[in-house]
């Protein structure tokens, strides 16, 4: 099946026809569409009719379920991991024994550990996997993101929930500028929608 979704889902991917989601600020707050996403006084919006806004704190069920620091676990380049997001903040250590340790963390503990890592990556724009560097706008890196998620929705629980969600995703918690993070807003809902459109039609 991972070989298989690999393949397949690269090439989907390649051909998904994404438009950014568009957030809006009118009287009110944050908007998508119609729909208030973000309050006027800060607050996110979980879920509304036609979206999920992804975020591990956010108080409805797809929301923490397909963020990246929920504790799916599964296997990545002969590795174990605990979560995606342990993965992600991972590619900020150099020295492969560190990110070994990393790997074991979800959560906001999995989010928190960056305060620990041993690189300047947002000076050098490099991220690293078992001590071999990776520019962060290669398309290596791009590949290596697309091969991280093939990975997890290997575990059946995160597979089901992108076929079960129904609704577009949404993440405005995310950073915009992919500069500062090691998956930009933009990105990360590509490839969220992008699994789910996948997921929808070959399953």
């Amino acid at each position: 099946m991972y070989k298989e979704d690999l393949r397949e889902f690269g090439n989907f991917f390649d051909g998904f026809d994404f438009e950014e989601n568009v957030l809006r600020q009118k009287e009110g707050g944050l908007f998508f569409g119609d729909e208030c996403v973000v309050t006027s006084d800060g607050e996110a919006v979980a879920e509304g009719n036609g979206f999920v806004n992804v975020g591990y704190k956010l108080k409805s069920p797809y929301s923490k379920l397909l963020s990246n620091l929920f504790p799916y676990s599964f296997d990545f380049m002969g590795k174990r991991a605990c979560s995606i997001e342990a993965v992600l903040q991972s590619l900020k250590f150099r020295d492969a024994n560190a990110q070994d340790l990393v790997l074991h963390y979800f959560g906001t503990d999995a989010n928190n550990i960056k305060f620990a890592c041993d690189s300047d990556w947002q000076i050098e724009k490099m991220l690293f996997w078992q001590g071999a560097p990776m520019s962060r706008f290669s398309l290596e890196y791009r590949d290596f993101i697309l091969t991280l998620y093939v990975s997890a929705i290997q575990n059946p629980l995160y597979r089901n929930a992108f076929k079960n969600v129904g609704k577009t995703l949404i993440h405005t918690i995310g950073e915009v500028d992919p500069a500062k993070t090691v998956l930009s807003r933009s990105e990360f809902e590509k490839i969220l929608n992008a699994l789910r459109a996948y997921l929808s039609a070959h399953d």
